[in-house]
C-alpha cells in the first residue's frame, strides 16, 4: 500500500502543466502506480478546466502577448528532450518491464542492466539519466541491508521508490512511496536486509556529505 504521496502543490502544478520537467517525470511515474494520485490529477484538471472556462475574454495588449509567448518557449526548451520521447527503447527485458513505470521508460537507453552503472558507494550504485531543467534524474540502487552515506542538500530531492523499502530519519518508504528531503534534513537512508532497493531520484543540487568521513571527503573534493 502506498503511503506517501507527493505534496499537493506538486500535484496542482502538473496538473495544470507548470511543474518543471524533472519534476513532472517523478509525479507521472507515481501516478501511474498509484489510483488515488489518478483521480486526483483528474480532478484538478476538471477544476483548472472549469476555471479558465469561467474566465472573461478581454484583449491582450502586445507587451503581454510576448511575455506569455517567451514563457512558453522557456518551458519548451527545459521539457523538450523529455517530450519528444514518445515511446520506450526496444527490447527491455521482463524485469525492467516489470520495475520502471511506464513514464520513466523512454529515458532509458536499454534495459537496467545494460545502463551506465556508476559506483558510489559500498553496496551502492548510481545510472544518470539525464538532467530536465534544474532537476538531475537518476536511478540509484542499494543493496539489501545498504545505506546511502549521511548527507544533506543543496537543493530539493524527490525519491520515488520503484523496487523494495528504505527507511531514513523521516520515515519508511516502500514501492510507490515519494520522499521528500530539503536542504534542511541531515538524513541516511537505509535499504531493507530483506532485498535491493531501487529508486528514482531527482536532485536540485549537489549532496553534502555529513559525518567526519563526509566532511573530509567534502574537503579532498573542494581540493
Amino acid at each position: 500500500m502506498i503511503s506517501h504521496h507527493p505534496h499537493e502543490d506538486m500535484l496542482i502544478e502538473y496538473a495544470n502543466g507548470s511543474l518543471p520537467a524533472a519534476e513532472s517525470l517523478l509525479v507521472a511515474s507515481h501516478a501511474s502506480m498509484c489510483g488515488e494520485c489518478q483521480y486526483r490529477i483528474a480532478d484538478f484538471e476538471t477544476i483548472g478546466a472549469a476555471l479558465m472556462d469561467s474566465i472573461d475574454e478581454a484583449p491582450i495588449d502586445e507587451t503581454s502577448l510576448r511575455s506569455v509567448l517567451d514563457r512558453i518557449d522557456g518551458l519548451a526548451d527545459e521539457t523538450a528532450t523529455a517530450a519528444d520521447e514518445k515511446s520506450a527503447p526496444a527490447g527491455l527485458d521482463e524485469e525492467t518491464l516489470g520495475l520502471v513505470p511506464p513514464p520513466l521508460r523512454p529515458l532509458l537507453t536499454g534495459s537496467l542492466t545494460s545502463l551506465q552503472w556508476r559506483r558510489i558507494g559500498r553496496g551502492l550504485r548510481r545510472a544518470a539519466l539525464g538532467t530536465y531543467g534544474s532537476g538531475k534524474v537518476s536511478l540509484i540502487e542499494i543493496r539489501p541491508g545498504g545505506s546511502v552515506p549521511a548527507h544533506t542538500h543543496t537543493g530539493d530531492e524527490y525519491t520515488l521508490v520503484l523496487q523494495g523499502v528504505f527507511h531514513d530519519e523521516t520515515g519508511d518508504y516502500a514501492t510507490g512511496d515519494v520522499a521528500y528531503a530539503d536542504p534542511d534534513l541531515d538524513h541516511r537512508p537505509r535499504a531493507s536486509s530483506d532485498g535491493p532497493c531501487l529508486c528514482l531520484t531527482i536532485e536540485g543540487g549537489p549532496l553534502r556529505l555529513t559525518g567526519p568521513v563526509g566532511r573530509l571527503l567534502n574537503r579532498i573534493v573542494k581540493g
